[in-house]
């Protein structure tokens, strides 16, 4: 009797002050991370294997651990190409200045459309030619079926060949985090080089936050408290 009492009140104190404290702490927290704007989780992204500018195959197991920005284009590509680059080139920069978290590294990927063009050392001249070389940036090529699927089904990126061999798609870039979850669409218009950065930064975060921080990102994930990026 006198243990069930003792634990009577033990369970009176927590219901009265600790639970409320938590409870508090947790609301604090959740609608701190809405204010920021925590990015929903939009699916899994694809598997694939593709040949880097160094004739190097890339894998999406070789991007595990990384968050990854996904773009897409072709080495004869113009206008469109030019800008999704230049937002890309500019969202690295920027992240360059930053001090994230080393537990989560950023990698940009960038897919030809045209792989019966882009070879691994078409890519490479392009890289070289307009200033693109970075570490982090890999530019992939491979067999045109499997590009196919990879880009139409699994990206569900929609493009066309046109008869002067030019191709028409829409400028698409996508955000994965490191556990290969799509976080971001940029499909309607591009983002800005701040807005690509910010919810760059934001998975990044995210991805090394642990404890009841980490638990708070679940819950918002869970009561589908987030931001859209979409």
């Amino acid at each position: 009797m006198a243990e069930r009492s003792k634990l009577a009140r033990y369970s009176l104190t927590f219901a009265m002050y600790v639970a409320p404290v938590l409870i508090a702490g947790a609301l604090v927290a959740f609608f701190t991370l809405r204010a920021y704007g925590v990015l929903p989780r939009l699916g899994v992204g694809p598997g694939f294997a593709l040949i880097d500018q160094a004739g190097q195959t890339v894998t999406s197991e070789d991007m595990r651990g990384s968050v990854v920005v996904y773009s897409f284009g072709y080495t004869g590509c113009a206008d469109d190409c030019n800008e999704t680059l230049a937002t890309v080139n500019d969202a690295q920069a920027r992240l360059a200045e930053v001090d994230l978290p080393p537990e989560a590294p950023v990698e940009f990927v960038t897919i030809s459309l045209d792989p019966e063009r882009d070879s691994p050392g078409q890519l490479a001249g392009f890289i070289a030619a307009n200033g693109l070389a970075a570490p982090n940036w890999r530019f992939l090529t491979g067999d045109p079926d499997v590009l196919k699927t990879v880009i139409g089904h699994g990206f569900d990126v929609v493009y066309e060949v046109l008869p002067d061999g030019t191709l028409r798609f829409e400028p698409t870039i996508i955000l994965v985090d490191d556990r290969g979850i799509v976080r971001a669409e940029y499909r309607d218009e591009l983002p800005s080089t701040e807005r690509l950065a910010r919810d760059v930064e934001s998975v990044v975060n995210e991805a090394t936050t642990a404890g009841v921080s980490g638990m708070v990102y679940g819950a918002a994930h869970l009561f589908g408290c987030t931001g859209t990026s979409r």
